[in-house]
């Protein structure tokens, strides 16, 4: 270990006894102040949230549901209606808009049905109507993070699954989720979706060349509100945490000890 910097430029540095990774982090908690904070790192700490159900609530069950309340029909009728994977290639960017809402009822459906379902544009005009709100929390989350991020040196991102219209959801709070990022990504952009560890890797890749170091020398804390796009993300050596509930005051809790600590923090912390 070398934290001392001598005349030279250089730094001094001293041989530690074989020690596990407990004995290890116990060891590095219990350095004084200024030996931890001169300790050279070339690590880079970035932190990642997914977008809907974690930072923001999704505005879609308020757009949909008052729709197919007029019309009569509840929402496993809507969702049998709907082509197969047509939204998730939307939100992969496959396909355009305008594909999308050509292609976003089943061909073959009853034409009394087909008449009684909400037309897909008016369907994109509610979305659009919905106040955007974030969760309980998340403003004073963001803030202090942001307060935080000089002195601490992290960089902040979202990495979400989301179409082409997700301006609409940065511009309703811009100074926090578009002004406020230094990271965006979306999967209409990067043609994959979580769970897909591709998603990931593409993200992995473009850090790692940004800031011009190796994958190792990126330590990446990730929250999602779906455990199943935590896990490939954990296989990576990310730091990966499951929101619950819309406990932000939880996951502010959990994302200090990877602040404090970037490079002892457990992979799992939900």
């Amino acid at each position: 270990v070398c934290n001392h910097q001598n005349e030279r430029g250089g730094f001094d540095c001293k041989t530690l006894p074989v020690m596990n990774r407990l004995e290890f982090i116990d060891w590095i908690q219990n350095l004084p102040a200024a030996e931890y904070y001169s300790m050279p790192s070339a690590l880079k700490k970035i932190i990642l949230f997914d977008m809907m159900e974690t930072l923001v609530q999704d505005p879609w069950p308020a757009a949909i549901l008052p729709l197919l309340a007029k019309r009569r029909l509840d929402l496993d009728e809507f969702s049998a209606a709907r082509t197969p994977d047509n939204f998730l290639r939307f939100e992969a960017g496959l396909i355009n808009e305008y594909d999308f809402i050509r292609q976003y009822y089943r061909r073959d459906l009853r034409p009394q049905l087909r008449q009684q379902l909400p037309r897909p544009e008016r369907i994109r005009k509610e979305l659009y109507r919905s106040p955007i709100r974030l969760l309980s929390g998340v403003d004073a989350l963001l803030q202090d993070l942001k307060a935080r991020q000089p002195q601490a040196g992290f960089h902040l991102g979202l990495a979400s699954n989301y179409s082409m219209w997700y301006p609409h959801i940065l511009d309703q709070h811009a100074r926090l989720l578009r002004d406020g990022m230094d990271f965006l990504f979306f999967s209409c952009e990067m043609g994959r979706r979580k769970p897909d560890i591709r998603f990931y890797q593409l993200i992995q890749d473009s850090l790692a060349r940004r800031f011009q170091v190796t994958a190792a020398e990126l330590q990446i804390w990730f929250a999602d509100d779906r455990p199943e796009n935590l896990m490939a993300p954990r296989e990576m050596g990310w730091h990966t945490y499951q929101i619950q509930h819309r406990d932000v005051p939880a996951m502010q809790k959990a994302l200090q000890g990877f602040i404090s600590y970037p490079m002892f923090a457990p992979a799992d912390e939900s």
